[in-house]
């Protein structure tokens, strides 16, 4: 059900605006990313990398940035509320757009893209604060599966925006581009979004916060249950464009290939937004991990014997991928339930770690990688597998209230 909301806290447009601009801004994080993939291989020649596969680190580091600063914003947001501190993220995000694009070296393509990361996560997560001030439970699971419909079309467009750059400008147009969408949804919430926290509820004892959180065995637990699935994602972003040009030999694949796995993903989550309802979060967590975990073995065993088709890699990424979206979308709202008193801190913790871990597991198998799919996918498999572990570990007792039920 959805919380009572005061009239000076509530949304003034209809809810389908609210999905809309929540999903946009919790796709500017995917667009920094998607939208340059196209570029990778041309930066690391323009940049005279010696070696090609530190072309990764434009994405590890974007996710290292989100990942640490998270644990920051939560706090803050909760002493002093959600929507300046969201306008000051957006706009330093529109900033080290720019800073990349007028970046001269890889170092400082890097530092740029470490900065951005850190400010796309003031959007990670106090949309998510957002999102539990006004509401809670299946609800909030509901809105933020119906944002995530939205949020999955941007690996389909981004990559072919970015490639469309690249035919009549070069991949310093393509960090302007994410600049200029920066820019707007920074317009967009100055304009239209109120603060949505309850005064009653600002507290500067972050102290006592953090210590409710970080003893939470659901939201630990849950924040790495997530993180360990999301590995898969952050593998195949750091990859992919090796993989399409260096296993496959396909270079023109990359950016088709993303509307091919995004598009089961964004149904996926509207499947999701239905079912939640009906089933709760726990249950339906549940499967898409068990799915997770099954699909990886499965191509683990593949790779092994035989040579992967690309055709029965891009299926499997869609189900890996679309797994993963489903197990998001529930986790959080599992992780958050009981602590929308402090949801700015809580949504820190819980994008923190998963971001931390997710980053962690990605770098260590892309390091011992090189370029072999049978290794891709034993990384992700144990993963996936672990975080299968903590599900199951997480579920209720014998007597105690079903997870379903949630």
């Amino acid at each position: 059900m959805s919380l009572p909301v005061g009239q000076e806290r509530a949304f003034p447009g209809s809810q389908l605006e609210f999905i809309a601009l929540i999903a946009g801004i919790m796709s500017l994080g995917a667009l920094a990313i998607d939208a340059m993939l196209p570029a990778l291989e041309i930066i690391a020649t323009d940049l005279a990398l010696k070696d090609p596969s530190q072309q990764q680190y434009v994405i590890l580091v974007f996710f290292l940035g989100l990942g640490v600063t998270q644990i920051f914003i939560g706090p803050l947001s909760d002493a002093f509320g959600r929507r300046r501190l969201l306008i000051a993220s957006l706009v330093l995000y529109t900033l080290c757009g720019v800073a990349a694009a007028a970046a001269s070296s890889f170092d400082m393509l890097l530092v740029a893209r470490a900065l951005q990361g850190a400010a796309a996560a003031g959007g990670r997560i106090l949309v998510n604060a957002v999102v539990r001030d006004l509401y809670e439970g299946r609800t909030m699971a509901r809105i933020i599966s119906l944002a995530q419909i939205a949020f999955v079309t941007v690996p389909i467009i981004a990559p072919l925006v970015g490639a469309a750059i690249l035919q009549f400008s070069n991949w310093r147009g393509i960090f302007l581009f994410i600049a200029a969408l920066g820019g707007v949804y920074t317009l967009w919430i100055a304009l239209r979004l109120p603060e949505t926290q309850d005064q009653a509820h600002r507290s500067q004892a972050w102290q006592s916060a953090f210590k409710i959180t970080i003893t939470d065995t659901r939201l630990v637990g849950f924040s790495l249950a997530a993180g360990l699935g999301f590995v898969s994602l952050v593998l195949y972003l750091g990859n992919v464009a090796q993989i399409f040009t260096r296993i496959f030999e396909r270079p023109e694949w990359i950016a088709p290939s993303f509307a091919l796995v995004a598009i089961p993903m964004g149904l996926a989550a509207y499947v999701n937004s239905r079912l939640v309802m009906h089933f709760g979060m726990g249950r339906i967590s549940l499967i898409a991990a068990i799915a997770l975990a099954l699909t990886c073995a499965a191509m683990t065993a593949v790779a092994l014997f035989t040579e992967v088709p690309m055709a029965v890699f891009l299926a499997a990424q869609a189900v890996i991928l679309s797994s993963c979206t489903v197990m998001q979308g529930n986790l959080i709202a599992l992780a958050l339930e009981r602590l929308g008193a402090i949801a700015g801190m809580a949504s820190s913790v819980f994008g923190s770690v998963t971001t931390l871990v997710s980053v962690a597991g990605a770098a260590l198998i892309g390091q011992i990688m090189a370029l072999q799919l049978p290794v891709y996918y034993a990384g992700i498999a144990a993963a996936s597998v672990l975080s299968l572990a903590i599900i199951l570990y997480l579920r209720p007792k014998p007597g105690a209230a079903k997870l379903s039920e949630t």
